[in-house]
C-alpha cells in the first residue's frame, strides 16, 4: 500500500457524495475512501471508525485528509488521531473540500508536497465562480 491514501471525513453525508461524485469522474479508484459522522452516529463511534480506518492507511506513503470544514468533529478528531498514532509526518489534513481538489489529487502519483498542497487549494478556490444573468463573464469571489 506504498501510495497516497485520500480519505474524505464529513458531517451528514457529504464525504460519501463527494467519493461518489469522483468515482462517476474518474472511475472507481482504490486509494480513495471516505466516513461521515451522520446523524445515528455518536462522536465516539466516528473517532472509533476513524481510528480503525487510519489503522488500515498506517502503511500508505502519504495519507491526504480531506474534511468539510475546519474545527468540526470530523477535522479535529482527524488530526488528533493521526497525531496518537504517529502518522502526523506522513499526513496532511485539510477543511472545505471540494470536488475539484478532490479531483486533482486522488491524480496524484507521487506524495503531495506542502507547496504542492498549497498550490491545489488556491486553484480549488478559483474554481468557485458566480454566474450574472445578463453577462458574459463570470465574477471571481
Amino acid at each position: 500500500m506504498g501510495e497516497i491514501q485520500i480519505l474524505a471525513v464529513s458531517h451528514g453525508s457529504m464525504a460519501e457524495g463527494m467519493v461518489r461524485a469522483v468515482r462517476m469522474v474518474a472511475g472507481d479508484l482504490g486509494h480513495l475512501d471516505y466516513l461521515c459522522l451522520d446523524e445515528e452516529c455518536s462522536i465516539e463511534q466516528f473517532r472509533e471508525r476513524l481510528s480503525q480506518k487510519l489503522e488500515e492507511l498506517k502503511g500508505a506513503e502519504q495519507i491526504l485528509v480531506l474534511a468539510d470544514i475546519q474545527g468540526g468533529s470530523p477535522f479535529t478528531a482527524s488530526i488528533e488521531l493521526l497525531a496518537q498514532k504517529g502518522l502526523t509526518g506522513k499526513a496532511f489534513v485539510t477543511a472545505g473540500m471540494n470536488l475539484p481538489l478532490m479531483l486533482t489529487l486522488v491524480f496524484q502519483s507521487q506524495p503531495v508536497t506542502e507547496e504542492a498542497l498549497t498550490a491545489f487549494i488556491g486553484e480549488a478556490r478559483e474554481s468557485i465562480r458566480m454566474f450574472q444573468d445578463g453577462g458574459e463573464e463570470e465574477e471571481e469571489l
